[in-house]
């Protein structure tokens, strides 16, 4: 009888900035199986995080922390591929990958601009041209 091997499990802990509207857990753990279904897509991979995570609405931002503390801001299918990368890497290493939540609301109101660039805090990604260093790492490692 053989077996198969199971699709690699991708293990989350989410973090919450702020506390939720509805008294929820500022944190909690997350697993999904690494299939083309729950990860080919990133509207569909942050749906589930966010299902999972007790929110109904899709007004949340999600970030990825780094080991060395940096923070990515996944916005788009190109940073969610980019960073499913790193993701694959820490689950072969059995790790957890640590995100944090945000609801965009929320960051909405502690901003006083009419301008819209200076309404967002965009120093986290700002060499949107430049791949992260824990991408380039990551890739010599494999090369």
């Amino acid at each position: 009888m053989g077996t198969k091997k199971k699709a690699s499990e991708l293990i989350f802990n989410l973090q919450w900035r702020h506390k939720l509207d509805n008294g929820g857990d500022k944190s909690n753990v997350i697993g999904m199986y690494d299939t083309p279904t729950t990860t080919s897509n990133f509207e569909m991979f942050k749906s589930y995080l966010l299902k999972n995570s007790g929110v109904a609405d899709n007004d949340v931002k999600v970030t990825y922390l780094t080991d060395n503390g940096q923070e990515w801001v996944i916005d788009s299918q190109e940073w969610f591929e980019i960073a499913l990368s790193a993701f694959r890497l820490k689950a072969r290493l059995g790790e957890i990958i640590f995100l944090k939540l945000d609801k965009i609301s929320s960051q909405m109101g502690r901003k006083h601009s009419n301008d819209v660039e200076t309404q967002f805090d965009n120093s986290i990604n700002s060499n949107a041209d430049v791949p992260p260093e824990w991408f380039i790492n990551y890739m010599k490692q494999v090369t």
